[in-house]
């Protein structure tokens, strides 16, 4: 007995790989999907000859095969990063980042000396330069280069205890 009759409304997965521009979508299975007005189908934004090329340049010359496999997964390979559309690549790199970018409130190490004790709470964000606190001896550090620093994993709520300090909350 079939599951399904004629004139069932069903939701099936389907990756769209060509736009017939009149409502119609061809599916990777060449299926045929009609959609009742375009609201539901998001397309997917151009990018640029600059920024696919910004994609390569990070992807070979840019990562560490360490960050490589934080970014695609251990056991990544070339062959497979090409089989990647420059989107998918993008996304993927695009979280790690947001994942890696320090923020006022994490603490930070010397990405050189990742042992180093001397490990401080950021207060202050100013494009390449951070400063902040000490933890361990209350010492304070002002105008580093975030470029040297890296992220240890704790963060404390320094914006919101700023506030409470000035009188804004």
């Amino acid at each position: 007995m079939a599951k399904y009759k004629i004139g069932d409304e069903v939701l099936v997965k389907a990756k769209i790989t060509k736009c017939n521009g009149n409502g119609t979508y061809k599916s990777e299975t060449n299926y045929s999907i009609l959609t009742i007005g375009n609201k539901d189908i998001q397309k997917s934004p151009d990018m640029t000859a600059e920024e696919a090329w910004d994609i390569a340049k990070k992807l070979f010359a840019g990562y560490s095969n360490a960050e490589l496999d934080d970014i695609f997964g251990k056991g990544w390979s070339f062959p497979q990063l090409m089989e990647m559309t420059p989107h998918e690549a993008k996304s993927k790199i695009k979280a790690w980042e947001a994942e890696k970018e320090i923020k006022v409130g994490d603490e930070v190490r010397l990405k050189r000396d990742p042992g180093d004790e001397y490990k401080f709470f950021i207060t202050n964000k100013d494009g390449f330069e951070i400063s902040g606190f000490s933890g361990f001896k209350g010492s304070v550090f002002s105008r580093r280069d975030i470029r040297l620093y890296e992220k240890t994993g704790r963060h404390i709520d320094i914006e919101g205890i700023l506030k409470q300090i000035g009188g804004d909350e």
